[in-house]
């Protein structure tokens, strides 16, 4: 259907009526107003090409339904993150923060230095071997 405005344009500058019809309502009205020998098979393909390009359009009320369902789930999460107690989720972060420096501080260095050392030294020696 052709916007308000193109008729109302149309209207006022040619002084007729608009009409605008489908390709394949126009073939059907033009072979039935004046008794045209139109192949069956044009009426046929202009329908398969108008169902292609309508499968190209976006279907607008899916997309108004799609863009609700995103508002909707945009505010469920701006609830959610409302009501997350934040101080909570630091005082974790912070307990996380002290137990993982526990376990730092608890790591004997000079065993790791010693074991990394020993394990340089096999892969020298295996490369060695090798050559």
């Amino acid at each position: 259907m052709p916007h308000r405005e193109l008729r109302r344009e149309f209207q006022e500058n040619v002084k007729q009526r608009f009409w605008m019809y489908r390709p394949e309502s126009f073939l059907k009205y033009t072979k039935e107003k004046f008794q045209l020998d139109i192949n069956p098979c044009s009426i046929e393909e202009t329908n398969q090409i108008a169902d292609i390009e309508s499968a190209d359009k976006p279907d607008i009320t899916l997309l108004g339904k799609t863009i609700e369902q995103h508002q909707q789930q945009s505010k469920n999460l701006s609830e959610i993150i409302q009501n997350i107690n934040w101080d909570k989720v630091i005082e974790q972060h912070k307990q996380q923060s002290n137990n993982l420096s526990e376990i730092v501080q608890n790591i004997n260095w000079d065993k790791v230095i010693e074991q990394h050392q020993q394990q340089s030294k096999n892969l020298s020696e295996i490369m060695r071997y090798d050559e």
